[in-house]
Parts: C-alpha cells; sequence; structure tokens
C-alpha cells in the first residue's frame, strides 16, 4: 500500500515522522471510546513496510 492507500483506509492523520529520506512514517488515531495509536511506515518504492498500534495514551 502507498501512502494515499492507506490515508484512504484510515483518514486523517494526527501526524508524520521522518527518521530517513526514503520513508515517512505516517500517525493516525483510532476509536473514540478506547483509542489507539496507529504507525505505519512507508517506503517511497516499497510501499507499507512497518506497522505499530498502542494504545493512547500509553499505560503507566
Amino acid at each position: 500500500m502507498d501512502q494515499q492507500e492507506i490515508t484512504n483506509v484510515f483518514g486523517e492523520l494526527t501526524g508524520t515522522q521522518r527518521f530517513v529520506q526514503d520513508r515517512v512514517t505516517l500517525i493516525f488515531r483510532i476509536g473514540a471510546v478506547e483509542p489507539y495509536e496507529l504507525g505505519c511506515t512507508v517506503h517511497q518504492e516499497q510501499g507499507l513496510i512497518y506497522l505499530t498500534m498502542h494504545p493512547t495514551p500509553l499505560p503507566d
């Protein structure tokens, strides 16, 4: 999946992170009652290469 396909599925971004030139991590907040953060790292040529999920806010 590329950035556009991921955004079409999960909706509006809550942020992005870029640690290296050829990839970006798209951050989404999912859910209203028990929300969690979804991070999708997208390589510019290979598409989605890494996915993270955790509750938000993080538990103590």
